[in-house]
């Protein structure tokens, strides 16, 4: 089967005759990090679908001795509230004071409608320069908006003010524009008044959402209790599950959120201060923006910038040459002895082995024509020279190919059903040559044994060292000299050495994975106004063209530099095919592997495992074997080897609470989607009653809402119990081939006794339910007005046949969702979902079952045929022999982005910059011209026309290049 290959682009977007004739604006004094006011405040909403404002509380707030101290509290309600309510707001302020005030602060609790804390509080504070607190910001602001539009952006732009009389746009204030940036954090900034001699009267508005602060300093999205807990603020929350109506319980539980939010700003401020980084806290966004800052303040250039001379070209060649990280399932639902390994820390490390901080800190980067050097380096691969840290350092390099038969990584649809694109490590073969990262090369030669077909190589070659580099301390503590040592190297020693500090070496872990790779692939999708949309040149291997921008282009972040990241992925994957062949040449293979582990197949003292289905049974290895091919990579550890013992470990999930190592056991559905466990008889499958014990159970996929609160080990509970459920079913139908689960009314049973099946979670019944939060203006249009921005529903899944999109109001009460009320947006009417028969609700049994059938669509069967739901056992790597090639941007959310599906399809779409039409590449054009105009129109069943607008090299629709590949394939095939 021929698949089309998509590979990654590099665009540009010109920049205007404006821009370029605009001088260089002034430079402004940056903004203090803390202003001396902050508004802090917090919203209460109706429980249905449109979550409508009743009331919110507020306290302004002045900085006094290193933290906020309230000099104001006041409660303010919707313009339109009941009179009886507003009388219930009204008395409770005359029965309460302000409290927890500074010295001298009255002690009034103020009361005012919705329009006077916009105008006397919200715009005044904003006027005064103060920071807009408040824990998922973006919420409370669309609640007390008037109405809002599609921002340019992609966002939404939210009226706040309006003429009271007419109940006109106020434009004498700004709009808030609210655009979501990574699926945690918004960008909210005011937009330009509309009379240019009132843009004075309004700084620049200032929103510091504290979960986005949060997640920025820990990687971690918190709720409001959690991120106090982690964080040691003294204000707690308090327990209490929200009612929508207005009562003193309900203000007295809104006044202490507020209370518990600003003790939160305080201690995240106290957090952030102790990092030496410039940037203002409010444009913390993500672990990277801290990260950024820090390369900032080492003095460290922009690369795009300071490398000016290195052309889209070469850049188009790196992004064609990116991959992520690999993962794959080798052994199929079938259970297997394991001892998992990991790199340690692997970004930092290849970062270290690549000499990557050379490149980041250099004054000029050249590159250089590598082609013979290239060749001479790929005829020496050896695993023993892989273990030499010198050999490394002539990794940098890329080499277009042309794929025989070479085991390289490959972005296609393997599954023609569901269209998303996933990254296998195949056997490829193509026609038309391709560029492949050094590392990525180099594995090819250790797995295959294949000596590519180099047709050119280029090389990365750093000059000296840019000025102005400086020291600095990490987290006040640490100190790193940009200029004498290897960053990534000091960070993870430095994070080793601090096990006993959590929040130092839990933020080091942090700094290191920031800096060490995604940063410089950032690329933010970003809508563009249609009617103004400008023309970008894409650059994709050899394939350049410009292009009308599609609907969503790629903004690149500051250290965006696709030559430094394309080449540290690969590096990861070279150092997984470097203990893959380790665990080959000792005659083992493994369960799994998953970006820097491997789940090597192995117990004690080794010793055959059978395979179902009488298959050739399989070595494991044992457990001194395993540890000999970690010990190897000692050699090549780029740290201190007293403070970093070894670079590939095995895992903590090996050892017991005494540190003693224990036998695991694993079975494996697809990538990502395995579980760890052990057993007390010792068998990897038993039927023992409380034999098993789940170790580290995986949920890749699980995206439902979870149904319940309780958490085991720090994960959701019911991954645990799914998992404990998947096993006994798996071990059930090993010992008994003929048992088949059939569910019905949602609950599973044997299909052919009909009888119950034992070891039932509670949960398998309820409805599976996503959690969604309408943070697009397309998710706004889908759900057809019946939610509101950035308010959160659930959708309940039913089957396919229904044609339904329901939405329910969020709700925790797991036993009210079958009777949960329902909008379908398709049509807007109302359903109950217990008013649906029970086979027609998908539930989370339905789920289940469906998750142990999910095929690994990348691999090949034990029989060498597809891997199908049921397949077991040893899977084969697939070959692929290449189509078309399709250039392409970053994966992003299908249904964010606005494309025409409804919210069912979840899979993510990657931006096309073909636009529907290819070109065909040099060597189809080559085989065109051997055949023959008229061949090639008998075998491809096109007309003359459009073969001669391909072999002119005139961009054609994708369906029809296809063809023409498709129909030559063909014909080759009969004639062998």
């Amino acid at each position: 089967m021929i698949h089309d290959l998509y590979l990654r682009a590099h665009t540009v977007v010109p920049e205007t005759k404006d821009e370029e004739e605009k001088p260089s604006p002034k430079r402004k004094r940056s903004p203090q990090p803390w202003p001396q006011y902050a508004l802090v405040w917090d919203t209460e909403t109706s429980l249905d679908l449109e979550q409508k404002l009743t009331f919110g509380v507020w306290r302004f707030c002045q900085l006094e001795a290193e933290e906020y101290v309230a000099i104001q509290e006041g409660m303010f309600h919707r313009d339109d509230l009941a009179a009886k309510d507003v009388q219930t707001i009204r008395a409770y302020s005359k029965k309460h004071l302000a409290d927890q005030l500074t010295r001298g602060a009255d002690s009034d609790l103020l009361v005012m409608s919705r329009n006077d804390f916009v105008e006397k509080v919200f715009w005044e504070s904003v006027r005064a320069g103060a920071l807009i607190v408040g824990f998922n910001l973006s919420f409370d602001i669309s609640r007390i908006s008037v109405s809002w539009a599609t921002a340019h952006n992609g966002g939404f732009s939210f009226v706040l003010s309006q003429l009271s009389k007419t109940h006109v746009d106020n434009v004498h204030r700004p709009l808030v524009r609210i655009a979501p940036l990574n699926g945690i954090a918004e960008k909210i900034e005011l937009t330009a008044v509309r009379w240019k001699n009132e843009q004075e009267r309004w700084r620049r508005g200032r929103f510091l959402d504290l979960h986005t602060l949060a997640f920025a300093l820990t990687d971690n999205s918190y709720s409001l209790a959690g991120a106090i807990k982690s964080f040691g603020s003294e204000s707690e929350k308090m327990e209490h599950e929200p009612t929508g109506c207005i009562s003193e319980k309900e203000i007295s539980y809104a006044r202490q959120d507020v209370r518990a939010t600003l003790g939160l700003l305080n201690a995240l401020k106290h957090e952030y201060e102790l990092h030496p980084i410039a940037l203002p806290p409010d444009l913390a966004y993500s672990p990277a923006s801290i990260g950024k800052a820090y390369l900032r303040a080492m003095g460290i250039a922009e690369p795009m910038k300071k490398f000016s001379n290195i052309s889209a070209k070469i850049h188009g060649i790196a992004m064609a040459a990116y991959y992520g990280g690999r993962a794959e399932c080798r052994i199929r639902r079938w259970p297997v002895p394991v001892v998992p390994v990991d790199i340690t820390s692997e970004y930092p490390s290849v970062d270290a082995l690549l000499g990557i901080w050379d490149v980041l800190t250099a004054a000029r980067l050249t590159t250089k024509n590598a082609t013979k050097d290239v060749r001479a380096l790929l005829a020496k691969v050896t695993l023993e020279n892989l273990f030499r840290s010198e050999f490394w350092k002539q990794l940098n390099f890329y080499a277009r190919v042309v794929p025989d038969g070479d085991v390289l990584p490959v972005r296609s649809v393997y599954d023609g059903k569901s269209g998303t694109c996933n990254i296998g490590l195949n056997e490829l073969r193509w026609k038309q040559p391709m560029w492949v990262a050094g590392p990525d090369l180099v594995a090819s030669v250790l797995l295959s044994g294949h000596f590519p077909n180099v047709q050119k190589a280029i090389r990365i070659v750093p000059h000296g060292k840019q000025p102005g580099l400086e020291p600095i301390k990490l987290r006040g503590a640490i100190s790193v000299d940009p200029r004498k040592e290897d960053f990534f190297t000091r960070v993870i020693e430095y994070r080793k050495q601090n096990k006993a500090d959590d929040r130092l070496q839990y933020f080091l872990k942090i700094l290191a994975n920031s800096t060490s790779y995604g940063t410089y692939l950032e690329l933010n999708p970003v809508k563009i106004d249609p009617s103004n949309r400008p023309k970008i040149s894409v650059h994709s291997g050899d394939h350049e063209f410009t292009q009308p921008a599609p609907e969503t282009i790629e903004q690149p972040g500051s250290f965006y530099f696709p030559l430094l990241g394309a080449s540290i992925t690969s590096g990861g994957r070279l150092l997984l095919a470097m203990i893959e062949r380790c665990v080959r040449d000792a005659g083992g293979t493994y369960l799994c592997c998953d970006t820097d582990a491997l789940t090597i197949v192995a117990s004690r003292t080794g010793g055959m495992v059978a395979m179902p289905n009488g298959a050739t049974p399989i070595k494991a290895l044992s457990w001194r074997e395993v540890e000999q091919i970690a010990h190897r990579f000692d050699s090549l550890s780029p740290y201190n080897r007293k403070i970093v013992p070894h670079l590939l470990r095995l895992t903590d999930e090996n050892f017991d609470k005494n540190g003693a190592q224990r036998q695991l056991f694993g079975l494996s559905i697809a990538a990502k989607r395995y579980a760890l466990y052990t057993t007390k008889c010792g068998h990897p499958s038993c039927r023992h009653r409380k034999c098993v014990t789940i170790v580290d159970p995986k949920a890749h996929g699980l995206i439902f809402f979870a149904p319940s609160e309780e958490r085991e080990n720090g994960l959701p509970k019911w991954w645990w119990e799914l998992w404990r459920f998947l096993l006994a079913l798996e071990f059930k139908q090993i010992v008994e081939p003929d048992f088949n689960v059939l569910m019905v009314a949602g609950r599973p049973m044997n299909a052919a006794t009909a009888a119950n099946i034992d070891g039932v979670p509670s949960w398998i019944s309820l409805p599976a339910m996503m959690k969604m939060r309408i943070s697009t203006p397309h998710y706004f249009d889908q759900m057809k007005g019946k939610a509101s921005p950035f308010g959160f529903v659930l959708h309940p899944r039913t089957q396919d046949k229904l044609k339904l999109t329901l939405l329910t109001p969020f709700s925790k009460n797991r036993a009210g969702w079958a009777h949960s009320l329902c909008i379908n947006t398709r049509d807007g009417k109302s359903y109950r979902l217990d008013e649906f028969p029970r086979a027609d609700i998908v539930t989370l049994g339905d789920i289940l079952c469906s998750y142990v059938q999910h095929p690994e669509i990348k691999s090949l069967g034990p029989d060498g045929g597809k891997c199908k739901a049921h397949t077991r056992g040893l899977l084969r790597r697939m070959t692929i022999n290449g189509g078309l090639q399709h250039c392409i941007g970053k994966e992003v959310s299908r249904f964010e982005q606005g494309k025409d599906d409804f919210i069912e399809n979840i899979d993510d779409v990657c931006i096309h910059y073909d636009g529907g039409r290819v070109t065909a590449n040099e060597a189809l054009i080559a085989e065109i011209s051997e055949r023959g105009l008229r061949q090639t129109t008998k075998q491809t069943h096109l007309d003359r026309k459009t073969i001669r607008a391909v072999l002119n090299g005139k961009r054609v629709k994708t369906s029809t290049l296809a063809k023409v590949v498709m129909g030559l394939r063909e014909e080759q095939k009969r004639s062998v």
